[in-house]
């Protein structure tokens, strides 16, 4: 499965490479392009396949995995945004998660409607990183200094604010996407170009460093929208860190 950033949809044959089924978002659903192109990458799970796509009631659709055809659309938002969807499991259903730029929308993954929908919303349209989920609660957050953490209730069918972060707490995280481990949240903020690691409970910083980002020679350079890219290797517990300066970082605890 193949999405190109002017929403040219392709289902390839894996040993062939012939298109099996395809789809032009733009021409399909009536939209235009978003700024930054179709980015949000789709979700396959059993034999849907959820997309990212934008318009009028459409910026989720489902499709059948096999056929193209379409199984359900929802949500409508002057923007789509670049946040793939994402299957969270709460109170024995699953819920898709998906992050527009106006607010962050939970699914029935059957036939999309709305379990909740929480307003957050980041600059410049830029709802990017993947909602992450502790326990029953969930994080997300943007440029602009917009972050959260929420609450899911119980039945799975609301969630209200823990905590909504400020400047100088928790992390902005925009370009890539947070990791949570033990109740803490790393992730990389985009206000101050440093790796964070903060208590997930409350949103207080316990460190913050610049070296990931811009390397042992410039641990103190200033300015915003630095990012470093995290990936966890649960079993020796490692973090993978791709930099701006090009190079891979493995750093431990």
């Amino acid at each position: 499965y193949q999405l190109g950033a002017e929403g040219d949809f392709f289902c390839l044959d894996a040993e062939t490479g012939e298109v099996v089924w395809s789809k032009d978002f733009k021409a399909e659903y009536q939209i235009e392009s978003p700024i930054w192109g179709f980015s949000a990458h789709p979700l396959v799970l059993g034999d849907t396949l959820y997309c990212l796509v934008g318009g009028d009631g459409s910026v989720a659709v489902a499709y059948n995995k096999d056929t193209g055809e379409e199984k359900w659309r929802a949500l409508s938002a002057a923007e789509p945004g670049y946040c793939p969807p994402t299957m969270i499991e709460h109170a024995g259903m699953q819920q898709l998660l998906i992050w527009h730029p106006e607010s962050l929308n939970a699914l029935n993954p059957e036939d999309g409607s709305v379990y909740w929908s929480f307003p957050l919303k980041p600059g410049y349209g830029m709802s990017i990183m993947a909602p992450r989920k502790s326990g029953d609660k969930i994080f997300a957050s943007g440029i602009g200094r917009v972050g959260a953490l929420l609450q899911l209730a119980a039945d799975g069918m609301s969630v209200s604010q823990v905590w909504r972060a400020k400047p100088k707490e928790a992390m902005f995280c925009a370009n890539s996407t947070p990791i949570i481990r033990d109740g803490i949240l790393y992730g990389c903020d985009i206000d101050t170009s440093t790796v964070i690691g903060a208590r997930l409970a409350d949103g207080e910083r316990l460190w913050q460093t610049a070296k990931p980002i811009y390397g042992e020679n410039e641990p103190e350079r200033g300015g915003r929208h630095g990012t470093a890219f995290l990936t966890l290797h649960r079993e020796s517990g490692l973090f993978y860190l791709y930099t701006e300066t090009g190079d891979l970082v493995i750093a431990g605890l």
